[in-house]
């Protein structure tokens, strides 16, 4: 009997202690099914409209080149008496973000990001933002 009793107790200890516990599920989540919504909104641009809007010849960059990193380009502009082809972007916060991968990571995929940009004629980053979580 007492062992029984011992047997309940531990059960019912689990059990509350089991009830009340959090959980939490990270998905890898897929730029294909991913909003990104909230970032046009915070450039004032509007996903369906062109945002794409450099007059720059040498302004060669594409969403193809930010496929490349995973990422997703938001929008390409000149400033106003500014410098041309800027752009707004977002990227994988598991790739980029120095939360997720370390200083040293994060700013070695920067650089490759930042210089395959430069490369496309890209002259300025008007604002940047990370998608999903760290695996």
């Amino acid at each position: 009997m007492k062992k029984l009793k011992t047997i309940i107790a531990i059960a019912a200890i689990f059990s509350m202690s089991v009830a009340n516990a959090d959980y939490v599920v990270k998905v890898n989540v897929d730029k294909s099914s991913f909003n990104f919504k909230q970032y046009y909104d915070n450039v004032g641009a509007n996903p369906n409209d062109n945002n794409m809007t450099s007059k720059d010849p040498a302004c060669t960059v594409t969403q193809a080149d930010l496929d490349v990193f995973n990422g997703k380009l938001i929008k390409v502009f000149d400033e106003d008496g500014g410098s041309s082809c800027v752009i707004d972007y977002v990227v994988p916060a598991a790739t980029f973000s120095p939360d997720c991968v370390g200083n040293e990571q994060a700013t070695t995929q920067g650089l490759a990001f930042t210089n395959a940009m430069i490369a496309k004629g890209v002259k300025g980053f008007s604002s940047f933002g990370y998608y999903g979580e760290c695996k």
